[in-house]
């Protein structure tokens, strides 16, 4: 009896977990749609710019990338896979780095190439914020003699593919689009050039923010409905077992019972 007890308690506080597991999938579920929705319209606006900063940069030269600080982009929070380790991993060892989420903090708390660890970023996040965090990006770029920025972060394939990436955000020179008229830029292209390229850096920012959370949530998801289907297939192994113990349990006492009706009538 003492088994059946145990494995009554085991089952529910399985269905506990499965509930829970089932709550968190929700959440993730909403959240996906709602970043999603700011990904879309994010891609939508750095459409725009890239096809403006395409006519631009046909009157600069280029400038040639050696040297990048990296930020890197992790989760504050768990509970999403391997979606944090297989980013991590993907990081170069050698660039300068700017981190930002819990994850990634401590994944990284002994390195030293470390510029900066952000553990709060997540918490109320806004475009002003991010504004802010990519004119942080250039001022460190510059103090540590790099020639541009670049973002480590999970693009989204689908909800059971997300693969680690790394996206130039700062400097970029867009190609032109098909059908391509140039176009005259008065009084002074580069000058125009140097304010449309941060405005489309920022923009470059903000749009594989929303795809690393894009990312995250459909891991979760992912990761999620994995723990619910795993608890509910242990619940029914244990019902099994739960069942034979508790008929093993009925066949003894059936048999006591029978045993000792015969040794009365004897």
């Amino acid at each position: 009896m003492a088994d059946l007890r145990g494995i009554r308690r085991r089952i529910g506080s399985i269905r506990n977990v499965r509930k829970l597991s089932d709550a968190m999938k929700m959440v993730s579920t909403a959240k996906f749609w709602k970043y999603q929705t700011s990904l879309d319209k994010a891609r939508a606006f750095t459409d725009e710019l890239e096809v403006m900063l395409s006519h631009a940069a046909l009157h600069v030269p280029k400038k040639e990338v050696t040297k990048t600080i990296d930020l890197v982009l992790t989760s504050d929070r768990g509970m999403c896979g391997a979606f944090n380790h297989v980013l991590l991993r993907s990081v170069s060892p050698s660039s300068p780095r700017y981190v930002i989420g819990k994850k990634g903090n401590d994944f990284f708390r002994s390195e030293g190439s470390c510029l900066e660890r952000d553990t709060s970023f997540w918490d109320d996040f806004t475009s002003s914020s991010i504004n802010n965090l990519y004119s942080k990006l250039l001022k460190l770029a510059a103090e540590n003699n790099c020639d541009g920025i670049a973002v480590n972060y999970m693009a989204f394939s689908s909800f059971v593919s997300q693969k680690p990436s790394k996206m130039l955000i700062y400097p970029c020179y867009p190609d032109a689009p098909a059908g391509f008229h140039e176009v005259d830029i008065e009084p002074n292209p580069a000058a125009f050039f140097e304010e449309a390229i941060h405005l489309y850096g920022k923009a470059l920012l903000k749009q594989v923010i929303f795809e690393n959370l894009v990312s995250e949530n459909a891991a979760r998801m992912g990761a999620m409905d994995n723990a619910s289907r795993n608890a509910g297939e242990l619940i029914e192994k244990l019902k099994i077992k739960y069942n034979r113990l508790r008929q093993d349990a009925i066949t003894v006492e059936l048999m006591e019972i029978i045993g000792g009706t015969e040794a009365l009538n004897e």
